[in-house]
């Protein structure tokens, strides 16, 4: 299974102060659900969505890590010991506890000041884990996420969901539906003339 990577623009990260009793955390909506977004590089609308509970309850969702833009040298947490996903209606949220070290201090700057502006997720697709249909009435294929695996979650400062593109994505499935989707249209549209041609045939004989 390809490992993919998706980036969520909204809302940016927040920074939750730290107090005498508790440490600093950074907050952000890691996958939102039921949210389309198009994938691009397929030459045709390919849209793709999370459906909720795509990854599973969030207590069996133990080794996901935090890291700053994808970087493991800047690791910020790891679920359960100092981060938590914290599944909601719109969506999975994260808490992460950031290191008390240098690359805990730049997340927490970067973050306060509105550097850091969105969150990137990395995950693959189990096997039967999607549902490809084509929407008949947009055309376009709408990739339906269902059961995948989430691995880690990241801050970072360029997100841009609807910009994933083919070299990001599992496309081996899309690909095959994108064709066998086509195959089923001609197919449709092949009845669809023949019908035309029997009804034309069958006037043309109560005419005549």
């Amino acid at each position: 299974m390809k490992r993919e990577k998706r980036a969520n623009p909204t809302p940016r990260p927040e920074l939750r102060a730290a107090s005498e009793e508790s440490p600093a955390v950074i907050v952000g909506l890691a996958v939102p659900w039921d949210h389309e977004i198009e994938l691009a590089g397929f030459g045709e609308p390919v849209r793709e969505v999370f459906r909720r509970g795509a990854f599973g309850a969030v207590e069996d969702l133990e080794g996901v890590i935090v890291t700053m833009e994808h970087n493991v040298d800047r690791l910020l947490g790891r679920v359960p010991m100092t981060a938590k996903l914290t599944d909601r209606d719109d969506g999975l949220w994260y808490e992460v506890e950031p290191p008390s070290n240098a690359v805990g201090e730049v997340a927490i700057e970067s973050i306060s000041r509105g550097d850091i502006n969105g969150a990137s997720f990395t995950f693959s697709v189990q096997p039967e884990g999607e549902n490809l249909a084509r929407d008949e009435e947009t055309g376009a294929l709408l990739r339906e996420i269902v059961e995948a695996s989430l691995f880690e979650v990241a801050p970072v400062a360029f997100p841009a969901y609807g910009a994933a593109t083919s070299a990001e994505v599992d496309s081996r499935s899309i690909e095959a539906a994108l064709k066998a989707a086509d195959h089923e249209l001609a197919a449709r549209r092949r009845i669809a003339l023949d019908l035309r041609r029997r009804r034309q045939d069958l006037l043309s004989l109560r005419l005549g």
